[in-house]
């Protein structure tokens, strides 16, 4: 009888698990082969001579005159707070790139905006006299937080992390033909996110000299998300197992 009772309750609470709001995993890639920009990207922010344009099968950064310029675009699907998720992009600052000149990966809370410095993070490949791997979280326990990395060759790439359960956000950098490396893994409590935020992801560039075609692209960006129940799922299942354990409870004192 017990067995038989366990085996019905097991079967009625996987099928209520499975039939509980979550939110769904999904994948996006764009390569950006077509030469046209997709109308998922959304302009963001721009100032000065500067570009971000889908040529030669990827999106190249330029900029025509020696002057601070900056072009952001965002990626028009935010990702909800309660899903666990995975950026990467490839970032490419050849040879001939100036100094000054860095491409970034974004992700910021909701609508955030880069000059009011909202909650976001970033990491980003920047030419100076050298080459520099940069991660940045504006919003941290111990403050705004920044660490640079020497870089090695004219290509890497960037993949940022979030997991829900704990709230930590992930940065690691790959250069061509390497392995995966930490730029930064920290809590992102303090940007205080609800059920009914969302993170806003961003990508673009900004240099203050002449930066002509091929000599700075992004390529290959990827979104993964991993399938999450919702808050209220997790409350219903319990207090579904909790109906279940009080049923069976009774039934063996009678």
């Amino acid at each position: 009888m017990n067995s038989q009772y366990f085996s019905y309750a097991t079967l009625t609470l996987t099928i209520l698990w499975l039939l509980l709001p979550s939110h769904q995993a999904f994948g996006v890639t764009e390569s950006f082969d077509s030469g046209i920009l997709q109308p998922n990207w959304q302009s963001a922010y721009q100032t000065g001579t500067s570009n971000l344009t889908p040529t030669n099968q990827r999106l190249e950064f330029t900029n025509t005159s020696p002057s601070l310029s900056a072009t952001y675009l965002n990626w028009g699907s935010p990702l909800a707070s309660t899903l666990n998720w995975s950026i990467t992009v490839d970032i490419f600052l050849n040879s001939t790139c100036p100094s000054t000149t860095h491409l970034d990966l974004l992700v910021g809370k909701n609508d955030f905006n880069l000059i009011n410095s909202q909650a976001y993070a970033s990491t980003y490949f920047k030419v100076n006299s050298s080459r520099y791997y940069f991660d940045y979280v504006s919003v941290t326990p111990d403050g705004p937080t920044m660490a640079m990395h020497t870089a090695s060759g004219t290509s890497v790439t960037f993949r940022m992390q979030y997991s829900s359960s704990t709230g930590i956000l992930s940065m690691d950098y790959r250069p061509e033909g390497g392995s995966w490396n930490t730029l930064s893994s920290q809590s992102i409590s303090l940007w205080n996110m609800t059920e009914s935020d969302n993170f806003q992801i961003s990508i673009g560039g900004e240099s203050n000299a002449v930066v002509a075609s091929g000599e700075a692209y992004f390529d290959n960006f990827t979104v993964t998300t991993q399938s999450t129940p919702e808050p209220s799922s997790w409350a219903l299942l319990i207090l579904s197992l909790g109906a279940f354990s009080l049923i069976h409870y009774s039934r063996v004192r009678d």
